[in-house]
């Protein structure tokens, strides 16, 4: 009886640290993930503005170098989708693959692809370098969430 007891007590134990670096990591991962965001928007604007090359083409460059995996979801997604409205497909791609994104990440993103592909390139490149500065926001934000936060959800998944 007490060895079952011992076994449940070292489950139980090793499913709150599980749930705690689980929590922990989604900050951690954001951070990793508003990054990528962030240079991949400085490779979108350098390739809008210098190569002037179809977004299809620069979705599916931006995907190929991208290092975090949900953010290469996406971008693969954007490349492969056949929907013809740019706004439409950038905005169902963004809400519907999964990320650490939060909603008002999501947000300056949508937002951000309401002109895409829809106007000049001075436009578009205007319209991602003010989405970068609200990514830059995030990213200061994130940082300070995951300063907070990881440390209290590692601990309580210990205590």
């Amino acid at each position: 009886m007490g060895i079952i007891k011992s076994l449940f007590l070292i489950i139980i134990f090793g499913l709150a640290v599980y749930m705690g670096n689980f929590k922990a990591n989604q900050y951690t991962n954001r951070l990793k993930e508003l990054v990528s965001i962030k240079s991949i928007l400085n490779i979108f604007e350098n390739k809008i503005k210098f190569t002037q090359s179809p977004l299809k083409e620069i979705f599916c460059s931006v995907s190929e170098n991208c290092s975090e995996k949900n953010i290469q979801k996406i971008f693969r997604k954007l490349a492969t989708e056949k929907e013809y409205n740019m706004h439409e497909k950038w905005e169902k791609v963004i809400k519907q693959e999964e990320s650490n994104l939060n909603s008002e990440d999501k947000k300056i993103l949508i937002d951000m692809g309401k002109i895409l592909g829809s106007t000049d390139i001075d436009g578009q490149v205007s319209n991602i370098k003010i989405a970068s500065n609200f990514i830059d926001r995030q990213i200061e934000k994130a940082e300070k969430e995951k300063e907070k936060n990881v440390k209290m959800f590692r601990t309580l998944g210990i205590v």
